[in-house]
């Protein structure tokens, strides 16, 4: 069989299998659907040509939506785990740059969430969710949805699925998207057009939870609206 051109991985556990496999030294890799924290690091050698599109949304993106969403918004709370530090620390600055107070708290496991919960909402945020397992999970989502409801703070979630939980805000790429993404990637590398290492999702879809707008007592705009917004801002 002729050898491949590109290799594509779906996931995180087929980038580390690719990413260990000797016999692809030469050939172009392309991980996809996988968090910046689980991208293989690279080789010493440069003979492995690795590029990355990470689900994490970059943190301008994040800041953006919340401008247009909750204009209002003057705090923002965040919580960072093991594999979270340096993404969290990105959105911080974002934040700040943006002229938003920024309350943040570091956790190494899940028993310290609802104190640290205590700490960034000392008075009401909105708390911006980074994927971490130890911080944000199937057995602490309802806990941290709960507390910041009690707390009168929104929360900006990472996933379709935390917005139906009761994220009021979601901003996520669904993997059709990033598929889409990792299509254009393949064809820039077979084009020899360069690629970054590491790049965020072009494609992403926003998300709003009314039902959980009305009970804050807050009006948003429609999902599509702050897509189209968040795109023009992009494009600007």
């Amino acid at each position: 069989a002729s050898a491949a051109s590109i290799i594509v991985t779906i996931g995180s556990e087929a980038a580390a299998i690719a990413a260990a496999s000797p016999k692809h030294t030469d050939t172009p890799i392309l991980h996809a659907l996988l968090p910046a924290s689980a991208v293989p690091p690279p080789t010493t050698a440069d003979r492995t040509r690795t590029t990355a599109i990470v689900l994490d949304q970059p943190a301008a993106r994040l800041v953006a939506l919340l401008r247009l969403a909750l204009p209002q918004t003057q705090t923002v709370a965040l919580i960072a785990g093991p594999s979270s530090e340096l993404a969290v620390d990105r959105v911080r600055a974002a934040a700040q740059d943006a002229g938003l107070k920024v309350r943040q708290s570091h956790i190494d496991n899940s028993d310290a969430l609802f104190p640290a919960l205590q700490h960034v909402l000392v008075e009401p945020a909105v708390l911006v969710t980074i994927p971490d397992a130890v911080v944000f999970n199937r057995y602490t989502v309802q806990n941290i949805l709960l507390t910041t409801f009690r707390r009168r703070s929104p929360v900006l979630g990472f996933s379709a699925a935390y917005v139906r939980a009761g994220a009021l805000l979601g901003l996520y790429s669904t993997p059709t998207q990033v598929g889409e993404d990792a299509a254009d990637a393949v064809l820039d590398l077979i084009a020899g057009r360069p690629r970054p290492a590491l790049s965020p999702p072009q494609r992403f879809e926003v998300g709003v939870n009314n039902t959980v707008a009305r009970a804050l007592g807050l009006e948003l705009p429609t999902a599509e609206s702050l897509m189209r917004e968040l795109r023009r801002v992009e494009a600007d």
